[in-house]
């Protein structure tokens, strides 16, 4: 149970999305401080993503349904598999961003040529939040994704937008002690607050 001593507040005022090859391991928070790529570890940073359509998940099933036998009611409970995706959309437009979302690309010099097929990535991701109160970092890991582009949304006020599509995956490494499963996603709790001099400037 919560009491007023531990309730942990967070406002997502900064984000930054990280890849890396499927299973590895998230970043250090407390250690981690963003322009600083020596607190990376593994991880690289996709680029810039929009704020005005920020990281949205939805999923489907995991709905739960009750069974009976002849003589009782409600013996078990089942809940149905549920798919978890979400909508990551990057306003860097560099060669890299084209190839995590169309790895079957091809880059000659400033240009890349998507094909018809232009295929699905298959990576780790990490969200990384900041409060830009109080500097405290919370992150959301998903140790498998598939990641896969849409055609650029443009606008004449805002940003470019490469729309990422993730579908998130089970790890075949990670596992949930207890017999949860494997892992799909972990939420990992904000580090103590540290106030930046100024947050995002490094972006």
């Amino acid at each position: 149970m919560a009491t007023l001593n531990d309730v942990k507040l967070q406002i997502a005022g900064f984000g930054y999305v990280f890849e890396a090859p499927v299973d590895t391991e998230p970043l250090d928070l407390a250690k981690f401080e963003f322009g600083n790529e020596s607190t990376y570890g593994d991880w690289k940073w996709i680029g810039d993503t929009s704020s005005e359509n920020m990281v949205e998940f939805s999923s489907e099933g995991g709905e739960s349904e009750s069974k009976r036998t002849w003589a009782r009611l409600d013996v078990r409970t089942l809940t149905s598999p549920e798919s978890i995706s979400a909508t990551i959309n990057s306003v860097n437009l560099h060669n890299e961003t084209f190839k995590l979302a169309f790895p079957n690309s091809h880059t000659n010099g400033n240009r890349t040529d998507i094909g018809s097929t232009g295929g699905a990535s298959s990576r780790a991701l990490l969200i990384v939040t900041q409060d830009p109160d109080t500097g405290s970092y919370a992150a959301l890991w998903f140790p498998h994704v598939s990641i896969k582009g849409s055609f650029p949304t443009l606008s004449l006020e805002e940003f470019t937008e490469i729309p990422l599509s993730i579908s998130v995956l089970s790890s075949l490494k990670h596992t949930v002690p207890g017999g949860g499963g494997f892992t799909k996603w972990s939420y990992i709790e904000p580090t103590a607050d540290r106030k930046p001099a100024d947050p995002g400037a490094a972006a």
